[in-house]
């Protein structure tokens, strides 16, 4: 039920329901660890697409000289 309820969060982006409470306790403290890694996945999608277009944007300035 735990695993289900995390593949619910993470793929369908929704809250799982009917969860036991112990479960939902469990769920609980995996989501916090879910949600920073989803942060810090992004932050990271995000520089590394910068890079890339600095690095374009540098290889065409080059091309053209």
């Amino acid at each position: 039920r735990l695993l289900r309820a995390v593949y619910i969060y993470e793929h369908e982006k929704k809250m799982p329901r009917n969860l036991s409470a112990v479960t939902e306790m469990a769920f609980a403290i995996i989501k916090n660890d879910l949600d920073e890694n989803r942060r810090k996945y992004e932050a990271l999608c995000s520089a590394n697409s910068q890079r890339a277009r600095v690095r374009w944007q540098n290889s065409k300035l080059s091309a053209k000289q």
